[in-house]
């Protein structure tokens, strides 16, 4: 009965390891509601596993009185030992005809944008990702709130 015991239990720790699940979760909003050039949104993790898989999800939490249809951010992935990579992503955060993506319910919107499908880390050790808001004006009013979810496949 003991060894019965003993080979569930590490089956079931094999399993439940190798189930896909959160890695990674946490918000950041911006002082006020207003998010200006020089204030970077943050988000620091440590890799430990570079044969795993990962999903990136960013939610986005907005007012109905956003001026516009997309939000462009400027993404800077901070990596152990290698330098920095910089990228510009639009977030769609309504569609063509000005309609708010995502759900919506007073006067405050929220959708889940995937960042980035199946990735994998190259380097142990600490890894961030920055945002900094890349619009035409320097003090953008009405995004409230980004969440960054990591998952793990």
């Amino acid at each position: 009965m003991l060894n019965f015991f003993l080979r569930s239990l590490v089956l079931l720790i094999v399993v439940s390891s190798c189930t896909k699940g959160t890695f990674y979760q946490s918000s950041e909003a911006p002082l006020n509601g207003i998010w200006t050039y020089d204030v970077p949104l943050s988000f620091d993790f440590d890799i430990q596993d570079t044969l795993a898989r990962y999903d990136f999800y960013l939610d986005v939490k907005h007012s109905t009185d956003y001026p516009f249809q997309n939000l462009y951010v400027k993404v800077i992935t901070e990596h152990p030992q290698t330098p920095p990579q910089e990228d510009v992503v639009s977030l769609e955060l309504a569609n063509e005809l000005g309609l708010w993506e995502g759900k919506c319910a007073n006067e405050k919107c929220k959708i889940r944008i995937p960042l980035q499908t199946n990735a994998r880390f190259n380097e142990i050790g600490p890894y961030a990702l920055r945002f900094n808001q890349y619009t035409r004006t320097d003090t953008l009013k009405g995004v409230l709130e980004l969440a960054l979810s990591i998952q793990k496949k």
